[in-house]
């Protein structure tokens, strides 16, 4: 209350005293006033008790309001004090602030003006404002009350009337200074000080002694100026308890109280034991009556799950059974179809040449001097037992095999090197080039090369393509123990099949197919590839050191040499369509 009632009394040490180190902060601001507010709108409606001012408060300009004022609707709206119970106390010690006034008509608020206020360089205007002072206030005036009185910006002032200036230096005469305490009056105040001091205790004293059943005799030094107390004093007095006894009463007095109040705290204790146990006990019975309920649960579950497994395993034995079936069956077929490739498509050797269908079938570099139609045949019917042995086995060919009979082509989609358009290579070499057709031938032995690796053959000689492909017939209609997880060679292949020729049959012997080789097939075709991407531009430079490097590596020195084989094709393949090119190009010319 003392502090509401200082804002609105001009004190002495209140007022406003122009000096240096007196400082404004928002503290101290206590109300905003505005005159001549207003806008120069045009086309507005002249009753302006549709036009509302009010004003927001900011940190900083592009800061959010931190308090905002009730709309008034009045030209000289005279906002109210500002209550800093919803301002945030730190904000207290601020030297400045960014205050805007807004204009609100028909539910837009726009803009009246801005002002960045620093409390210290506001002018001193009065301890009040009188109504003539109305006149002199520019358009869109801002004064601020605070303690000392009211302030404003020098630059709203129209006339341009003197204020106070801030006072860093003062002279007066020596007779106008006086001494504001003497001695004589300090030791007065002392003396005061002092005798209230006393009386003080005395009365203290007193008291106690009232309160301990002690009342003063005549010869006390205490002054009674109460009427009451002398009329106290002057009563017959009891007569006087030992003072030994008064303080063992006393004393037995306290031992019994503590000793009750110990006992209270004793048995709140226990009762607040008592009942955290209740509660522990409860929710001790609520959680094991709600875990025998699960238990109860999952045990019926459990049984569920257990009769479910045992159908599970019982129809699992029935599918394993029906599987293994299923299987022999299937390999009893592949079996069966092989067996039949093989009277299709026989193959015999007289005198170390091989025929397909009675055709002889040369190795791949004895072709020169023989019949093209015969090779484009014997060819058609390799190309053709090739692809229909990988349709059968379910492996598909790494080049795809497009069978035409004798115009039977191979795919090449591996090589990087080649345009879309020539990856055909043609399997008969009439009225083709002939590099090309000993492409096509090298890709066929690569893929039969391809089915010997899936039936664990090494392929030592890509050359002899009907012999390979006879050892892969055979080794498929052998028994399955013959097939190991070891590679065998073609020799020892050959070998063995020398020796079950006469004795072993398509229609009796199982057929068995190794999955796992097929993997070790396929991650050997990918080594060799990659192996091949870091060694091909070697064997176009220096073919000697190329082949030096696939002699160290021994393990695979058979698929190195297939690849160098392949990279000398597809060099050739380069220099003729080169050449091809350039001719085409001389011709256009002419």
């Amino acid at each position: 209350m003392s502090s509401l009632m200082l804002q609105h009394f001009h004190v002495r040490w209140k007022e406003w005293i122009p000096l240096v180190t007196q400082q404004q902060r928002l503290r101290n601001l206590i109300q905003v006033i505005g005159y001549n507010i207003g806008r120069n709108v045009e086309n507005r409606s002249k009753n302006n008790k549709d036009v509302y001012y009010y004003y927001t408060l900011h940190l900083a300009t592009m800061c959010a309001p931190f308090y905002t004022s009730e709309k008034i609707a009045k030209e000289h709206p005279k906002w109210s004090e500002i209550n800093f119970s919803n301002i945030d106390p730190s904000f207290g010690s601020v030297t400045g602030i960014v205050i805007r006034v807004w204009e609100h008509y028909e539910n837009e608020d726009n803009i009246v003006t801005v002002w960045g206020v620093y409390f210290s360089g506001l002018s001193y205007i009065g301890p009040q404002i009188a109504t003539e002072q109305l006149s002199k206030f520019s358009k869109n005036t801002l004064v601020f009350y605070m303690h000392g009185g009211y302030f404003t910006s020098s630059e709203y002032l129209l006339n341009d009337e003197p204020t106070l200036a801030r006072i860093s230096t003062m002279s007066l005469n020596h007779n106008d200074v006086r001494k504001s305490y003497t001695l004589d009056n300090l030791l007065r105040l002392h003396n005061i000080q002092r005798s209230i001091k006393e009386q003080t205790e005395e009365s203290m004293a007193l008291h106690d002694k009232i309160l301990a059943g002690e009342f003063p005799d005549e010869k006390s030094q205490i002054r009674e100026s109460s009427p009451f107390l002398r009329k106290l004093l002057k009563q017959t007095k009891p007569a006087r308890v030992p003072l030994e006894e008064i303080l063992a009463v006393k004393k037995q007095i306290e031992a019994k109280k503590f000793q009750v109040q110990l006992l209270q705290e004793q048995k709140s204790y226990r009762l607040n034991e008592m009942k955290k146990k209740i509660e522990f006990l409860n929710r001790l019975r609520e959680s094991n009556a709600e875990e025998s309920s699960k238990l109860k649960e999952k045990y019926q579950t459990l049984q569920k799950d257990m009769d479910t497994l045992k159908i599970w395993k019982k129809s699992l034995l029935d599918s394993k059974e029906i599987l293994s079936n299923v299987k022999s069956r299937y390999t009893y077929r592949q079996k069966q179809l092989i067996a039949e490739l093989a009277f299709i498509y026989p193959i015999k050797s007289i005198d170390n040449k091989y025929f397909i269908c009675d055709v002889h079938l040369p190795d791949s570099e004895d072709f020169d001097g023989k019949d093209d139609t015969s090779l484009s045949v014997a060819l058609g019917f390799t190309a053709h037992l090739v692809q229909m042995i990988s349709f059968i086995i379910n492996i598909p060919l790494r080049y795809p095999v497009i069978h035409f009979g004798s115009r039977s082509k191979i795919v090449d989609h591996i090589i990087d090197q080649l345009p879309d358009k020539n990856r055909e290579f043609p399997l008969f070499a009439r009225g083709k080039e002939k590099l090309q057709f000993d492409y096509a031938v090298f890709l066929l032995n690569r893929n039969i090369a391809q089915l010997q690796w899936n039936c664990g053959i090494r392929t030592n000689d890509l050359r002899v393509t009907l012999k390979n492909l006879e050892t892969m017939l055979l080794m498929h209609s052998t028994q399955k123990s013959v097939i190991n997880e070891t590679r065998l060679s073609s020799d020892d292949l050959a070998k063995l099949t020398t020796l079950t020729k006469s004795t072993i049959t398509f229609n009796n012997i199982p057929f068995s197919f190794n999955h796992r080789q097929n993997d070790k097939l396929s991650s050997s075709v990918d080594n060799n590839s990659d192996r091949w991407e870091e060694k091909k531009r070697t064997v176009v430079d220096s073919p000697q050191r190329s082949a030096s490097i696939s002699r160290e590596d021994g393990h695979s020195s058979d698929s190195c040499e297939h690849d160098f084989e392949h990279q000398a094709y597809i060099n050739k393949l380069n220099l003729t369509n080169d050449k091809l090119h350039r001719s085409s190009l001389k011709e256009g010319k002419k």
